[in-house]
């Protein structure tokens, strides 16, 4: 089975006062191990899933400590089109994008997140990756279902709020 290969992650260890983050790892002296390796469904989902533990962990102390939700959104399966071939997918890239639905749905239960999906069809995306307009309402339904048993009952009801389409 083919995998793909990518540059070593950035070391995610601190924040800036701007914001940036910063790498502690200083030396550009990788092994071909460490600049070579294998990027996995669980291996993407997992970085994903370090995202929001960081979060957590700025919020360590602070008011929302205990109430902060995360929520992993899995993105769509990959298309391959003439565009999204330039942009570096591949075959690998749509195995990839296949297996992201169950990884994340592991990290989301290991971490205590909340796990947004939805089979989406890209076929009428001109890029094979993004999603049409009509997409981006369906998925941000799926995310608003995800989010609705965390919120205020007062909340739940989207009728209360203006909606403009």
């Amino acid at each position: 089975r083919d995998v793909a290969r990518c540059q070593k992650p950035l070391a995610l260890d601190k924040v800036g006062k701007s914001g940036d983050i910063t790498s502690d790892d200083s030396s550009n002296s990788d092994s071909e191990e460490e600049k070579n390796y294998p990027v996995t469904a669980d291996r993407i989902a997992e970085n994903c899933a370090y995202l929001g533990l960081k979060a957590r962990e700025m919020f360590a102390g602070h008011c929302h400590e205990g109430k902060l939700s995360i929520i992993l959104v899995v993105p769509p399966r990959i298309r391959l089109t003439d565009v999204s071939r330039r942009l570096g997918f591949d075959e690998v890239s749509v195995a990839l994008s296949r297996e992201l639905p169950k990884a994340f749905e592991r990290v989301c239960k290991k971490y205590h997140f909340l796990f947004a999906y939805r089979k989406l069809s890209i076929k009428s995306s001109v890029d094979g990756i993004h999603l049409t307009a009509k997409g981006s309402r369906k998925l941000a339904d799926t995310i608003w279902e995800a989010m609705k048993p965390g919120l205020p009952r007062v909340t739940r009801r989207p009728e209360r709020f203006k909606v403009v389409h």
